[in-house]
């Protein structure tokens, strides 16, 4: 199976709340520069009668509330749609109409639409943002990833949804540095990789979110790491 360019890339330009600059895929396995595109990836894979649980490592939560459920108003049946119209779906306000789904928000439009269908959260953040409202979720410290990760998906009786941004590895506000070593790194990779041959994993998002990893130079080489690991024949032009 060949890998394919669901949105062909575009430019090493501003991501932001909603510009999708790429999404390359490979059999279950999505990378993106900006992580709203997660929820319509994770969709192409989870069966309707099905449970998973989620483990979401990243710099943030993305579990913004949606005002009133005004979003949800909004949202077509997301299993039937294309990446394209998915990314075109817009929120209309007073002062115009805007992308509905944002890299803030993606996780929390999941959770309100498919929820039923999830058994447990884990959050690996630096707790930026709005911490999730609802009950099943679960924080894990930074410190103890490397030595936990594989024994929680391995505890699960439900496949997992996997969905890391390489922003989790960096630091600051205006200026970003890597702050968890390669070494940090590959133990985390090593056990994504494992537990996604073995099939604990049924489907990974990963995102570059070039703007909190200090530029695309940064995130592209942390990715190229990973993917030599897992063996993804992934390299933007």
């Amino acid at each position: 199976m060949a890998h394919s360019w669901l949105v062909p890339f575009k430019r090493r330009g501003y991501s932001g709340e909603w510009e999708q600059n790429f999404l390359w895929s490979y059999k279950s396995v999505y990378i993106m520069d900006n992580h709203r595109a997660a929820l319509w990836c994770w969709l192409r894979h989870l069966e309707e009668h099905s449970k998973y649980d989620l483990f979401h490592i990243d710099r943030h939560y993305d579990t913004l509330p949606s005002p009133d459920n005004e979003w949800l108003s909004q949202v077509p049946d997301l299993k039937e749609i294309s990446i394209s119209d998915y990314l075109a779906i817009e929120e209309k306000t007073t002062s115009g109409a805007f992308p509905l789904i944002r890299w803030d928000n993606y996780l929390s439009i999941f959770f309100e639409l498919y929820g039923k269908q999830v058994g447990e959260y884990i959050f690996a953040t630096h707790e930026e943002g709005n911490k999730p409202d609802w009950e099943n979720w679960l924080p894990d410290a930074v410190w103890d990833i490397p030595d936990i990760l594989e024994w929680r998906l391995s505890r699960s009786k439900n496949e997992w949804i996997f969905n890391l941004d390489l922003d989790y590895f960096f630091c600051g506000s205006e200026k970003y540095k890597r702050m968890l070593s390669d070494e940090y790194a590959q133990a985390v990779f090593e056990v994504i990789h494992k537990k996604y041959q073995d099939g604990t994993i049924r489907v990974l998002t990963i995102a570059l979110s070039p703007e909190f990893c200090g530029g695309w130079g940064p995130a592209e080489h942390l990715c190229q790491k990973l993917c030599a690991i897992m063996d993804l024949e992934f390299a933007l032009l």
